[in-house]
Formats: C-alpha cells, structure tokens, sequence
C-alpha cells in the first residue's frame, strides 16, 4: 500500500449506503431485542417468538464486521485521497470526539431511559394481576398447601414468572419463602434453571442474604460457578450495592431489612470465602459507629480516599468496564484507526507494494477463513443460554484481545479491498446465490451446533465436534453475508441516490442517539394487546422517524453535523451561493468585455 500524494477518488455511493444500512440495522437489532423469545435483554415484551431470537442471530452474526470491513475501506480511500496526517485530524474529529462527547451525554441519557421504562412497566406492568394466575402469588406468600396442591395437579415448575422472568424456585428464595423452595427441591424442580437475566436461584439466595436457603440449594446440587449474562455468579451477588438491591426490592415488592440482608450476605462469605478466594465484603457497620472509631483526621483521610476510588472506579469502568455501551465500535476503531497508521506509515517508508492480484484470489480466501477462525473460537457470546453466534462485544475503551484481533481482520481487509482496485466488481458478482445459500444453508447449521435451538445436531454429529463445527460455520456464514452484501449493494446503486445519500448522511447520528429512545420504546409498547410485529413496526418507525427529524433539524446544519459529517449547506443557502456565483461570472464577463472594448478603441485610434 504505497502511499501517492493526494488525488481525486470517486465517491463509492454502493458501499456509504451500506455502510448506512449496517447502522440501521443495529438499530432495528436493538428494538426487537425485547421481543426475542428466551433472548437475555432489560425490557422484555409481553409478546414474543422464536422468529425474533432467528433475527437476532442472524443480524448479530455479521453486522459488525461488515461495518468494519467498510470502515477499513473508508480509511483506506481517505489515506489515499488526502495522507496520512488529514486521516487522522479527521478520525480524530469524526471519531475520537464523538466517542467521549457520547459517553458524558448519550450513556447517562441511556442509563436514565432504562431506569424510567423498568420503572414505568413496574407501574403498569405486562401482565395484569388477574392474568398472573393462583399459584405466583402463592409461592409469594408462602402458601405451602396451595403450592403442594398445583405440583400435585401437575404444575409447570419449568415456566417463568410472567411478569419478573423469575422461575418459581428464584421467586420462593427472593421473597424468603424457605418451606417452599425445600417443597419446590424436594418436587425434582431443576436447582440451577435460568431466570430471563440468566440468574438462578443461588444468586438470589446470595443476593437477598439468605444463608440457610444458600446452604440447602448448595447441597441440592446448585452451581456456585454459574454465570448469569453479565458473567456473574452467585458469589458475586454478595457484592452488589444496596441503593441497586432497594432498587430491585421495590420493582418487586419485597419487604427485607438492610441489617438483614447484609448479615446474611456476611454469613455466606464467611462459609465460601477460603474455598472460592473471595474478596472481603464491604463494611456493615452503621455510619454512627463508624464515626465514633475515626478522628477528624481519619475522616479527612476518608473522603479524599472515597474520592480517588470514585475517579479510578470511573476510570477503570471506561477503560476495562462497559461504559461506552453501544458506543464501543468508536473505542475500537480509534485502536484500529491508529494501527492503521502505523501500517501506512512503515509502507511509505519502505514503499511496499500491495499484491492487488492475491486479495481477489482462492488462496487469500482460505487464508483470509483460516485467521478469522482463530478469535472466532475465543468467543463466548451467550455462553450462559447454552452458546451463541456472532462474535463478542467489548464495551470498554480497552478491548478485550481476541475481539480486537477479530476486527482488525475484517478492518485490514476492508483496506487491502480498496487498494485492489476491484473496479469491475468482481467480489460479489455471485451475491444472488452467495446471500441464500448463506441465510438459508450456512447460518441454521452453524446456530444449530452452536444453540441446539432445532434439536438435531446430535444426530449428526457427536457434541465433541458441535463447537468447532459450529465456529467453522459461522465463519463461512460471516464473510458470505459481507461480500453478498457488498454485491448486491453495488448492483441495486451503482450511481448516486439522493435518498440513499441523505440516508448515509443521517446513519451515524441515528446510531449514536437511539439507545435511549429504544428502551423508552420498548417499555411504553411492552403491555400493548397488539401482535408482536405491529409493535416493533411501530417503534421502528416511531423511534427511527423521531431521529430523522431531530437529524434534519437539529442537527445537519448545526455544529453537531459538522463534526460527524462535515458542513453541509441548507438548501436555500446553496440556492443563494450559486445566484452570487452566477453574479460574480456576469460581472467578470462584463469587466472582460469592457476590456476588449477599450482594446478595440485603442487600435481604431
């Protein structure tokens, strides 16, 4: 990738917009994320189905890297068109500034959306009282004959709780019942069964600080190492603060003591800790006592302590936590953006040539599988739901090594892609059988061995070989959809669309911004009598239309526009430009021919 100097690419309007439909994908990824059917999300919809968890799958499987596959493409026309130094003032500016802009406004605007719909649907919840049924509110209120008689009656004690997601186990150890969790035990109920957070019933136990129901869960057969969707167990439920427990309490109508709940907590630490290395729990005792054991120089001492491990906690949060949320692919292609640079870099000073003919060749594609497969079998994406597809995510500014490796192939070859010079379109020209052949062949096969969601991968297979199967799958399925995409982009808009530009435009605000509006969607629709497509087409226009609006208004033609996009000029001031340079052209051809005309008097005299 030798570096000329600057000169004039054509812009590739096939691959913006598909850039742009990589981005509204995600968004409509995110808002029927509530009506995935067993799929792990914080708003969940009283209605839905497998079809939706099918979608998510298959849009996660590949939508990443194929924006980073463009977004290595992009980078690669900019070096070109302009040098190394403008690619990164303008990454830098259309990158890096967003990303922390976003994190002191979008994330907390995020965290407030989630926090007013968990409270809203509370208030009016999904399920109404009278469609909840006897044998809940049973278990809540420690009805042992009753729930005896509906185990006899023959009782689901597999089913979750409609309106907490809560298995019945998980609900009798929340709400203290002991008697009825040992009834539950003693019925054969499955000790380690998933809530819809893909909590159990040990991590309730830990988290509500009841030691002896801990104990007898723990002699049942529960899974001390069991990680809900966050990664974490029921040990690390002993952590968790107390402003986020009253929280939880309160959604569900608990009634427990704090003195209670953190004793119980202590007691279990005190048992497990030596075997499971864990960390002291925070101190219980009361502020009163605590201010009587400290001098004033000791509390000093204190809050300037509080203080520092307040800044590092926020610290570490963004670079090794989630703090960037949805905004992390800004962290990673910052990474990418500068290793890029470095690569470019050494190739102007060694003037290396890039092989155009080997990146459209057989060999390069087997390679090109071979090292995606690599991080690709580090992944462990819904791991706590039996596997998942699609790769990782890693919402800090620190990526997590294997997920940085994973993109950086996509993102390399998006680069070498552009510098191919593939003007004829020869990847993709096959997008009519690539595209099928991968939704409907590639992608079920690999979901199956990875999922076991259509239950038959065992008879083909034995479950050694499902993971590695699985894995070489969803390789295959993720370069299939790319470069079909990629071909059927370039057919469907081989030359400028005015709509489909203004939508490039717009992706990256609508992107930015719709977080918080999803989970404010989705809670407002959750308890809708409606079917669960007319709900998502509803806040898929609702929310994707409210963005639009606010791009066109507030956004394109204010500073906000300029730093994602760049200027662009209102209509009625492009109209007024080109009157005042059509003006400056009559004016000059006037000027000119006065000129001749004191010429032409000159010579006649």
């Amino acid at each position: 990738m030798t570096a000329p100097p600057p000169v004039p690419i054509a812009r590739r309007h096939d691959l913006d917009a598909l850039r742009a439909g990589a981005m509204l994908l995600g968004i409509v990824y995110h808002l029927a994320l509530s009506f995935a059917e067993g799929f792990p999300w914080l708003i969940q919809d009283s209605r839905q189905g497998q079809g939706y968890t099918l979608f998510q799958y298959a849009s996660h499987g590949f939508r990443m890297p194929l924006f980073f596959v463009l977004s290595g493409f992009f980078t690669a026309m900019l070096w070109r068109k302009r040098g190394l130094k403008a690619l990164l003032k303008h990454r830098f500016r259309r990158i890096f500034l967003p990303m922390i802009l976003g994190v002191v406004t979008i994330i907390p605007l995020v965290m407030a959306a989630f926090i007013a719909g968990s409270i809203y649907i509370s208030i009016f919840p999904v399920v109404a009282k009278n469609e909840i049924g006897e044998f809940w509110p049973a278990i809540v209120n420690g009805n042992l004959e009753s729930v005896r008689k509906r185990i006899e009656g023959g009782q689901d004690l597999g089913e979750q709780h409609p309106q907490f997601g809560a298995t019945p186990l998980a609900v009798a150890v929340l709400y203290g019942q002991a008697e009825v969790a040992g009834l539950l035990i003693e019925s054969g109920v499955d000790v380690n069964a998933r809530n819809r957070d893909m909590n159990t019933a040990l991590h309730a136990a830990a988290f509500l600080g009841h030691p002896e129901i801990f104990q007898r869960l723990i002699e049942s057969g529960a899974d001390p190492q069991a990680k809900n969707f966050e990664g974490k167990t029921p040990l690390d439920s002993l952590y968790v603060d107390m402003g986020a427990t009253k929280w939880v309490m309160g959604l569900m109508k608990i009634e427990r003591e704090e003195k209670d709940i953190l004793g119980g907590r202590q007691r279990i630490y005190e048992a497990y800790a030596a075997e499971y290395n864990l960390t002291p729990l925070p101190s219980s005792k009361s502020e009163d006592a605590k201010e009587e054991d400290k001098g004033f120089s000791q509390i000093i001492f204190g809050i300037f302590a509080a203080i520092g491990m307040g800044i590092w906690g926020v610290i570490s949060e963004i670079l090794f936590g989630e703090a960037l949320g949805h905004l992390w692919f800004l962290g990673m292609l910052c990474w990418l953006a500068a290793g890029f640079a470095v690569v470019a870099w050494g190739f102007e000073k060694l003037n290396w040539k890039t092989p155009r003919r080997l990146i459209l060749s057989p060999f390069f594609w087997l390679g090109l599988v071979l090292l995606t497969l690599l991080p690709q079998m580090q992944m462990e994406q819904l791991e706590a739901i039996g596997g998942g597809f699609g790769p990782d995510t890693s919402l800090g500014l620190v990526p997590i090594p294997h997920v940085l490796f994973y993109y950086i192939v996509f993102f390399g070859f998006g680069a070498l892609y552009f510098d191919c010079g593939d003007r004829e379109g020869k990847l993709g020209r096959w997008w009519w059988l690539t595209l099928p052949l991968a939704l409907c062949v590639v992608f079920p096969l690999g979901l199956e061995f990875s999922t076991g969601i259509f239950d038959f991968r065992d008879r083909l297979l034995s479950e050694n070989w499902h993971s590695p199967v699985s894995h070489v799958f969803q390789v295959l399925y993720v370069w299939m959809m790319i470069v079909g995409c990629m071909g059927l982009f370039r057919a469907l808009l081989p030359a400028e669309n005015q709509c489909a530009r203004y939508l490039s435009d717009s992706a990256y605000w609508l992107y930015l911004a719709h977080m918080p509006l999803v989970f404010i969607a989705q809670a407002l629709v959750a308890n809708w009598p409606l079917p669960a497509f007319v709900k998502l087409l509803l806040v898929c226009v609702g929310v994707i239309g409210f963005l639009l609006f606010t791009y066109h208004y507030l956004v394109r033609y204010t500073w906000i526009g300029r730093l994602l996009n760049g200027p662009r000029q209102r209509p009625n001031e492009l109209k007024r430009l080109a009157a005042t340079e059509n003006e400056r052209k009559r004016v000059e051809g006037l000027t000119k021919l006065g000129d001749c005309g004191k010429k032409a008097e000159l010579k006649h005299r």
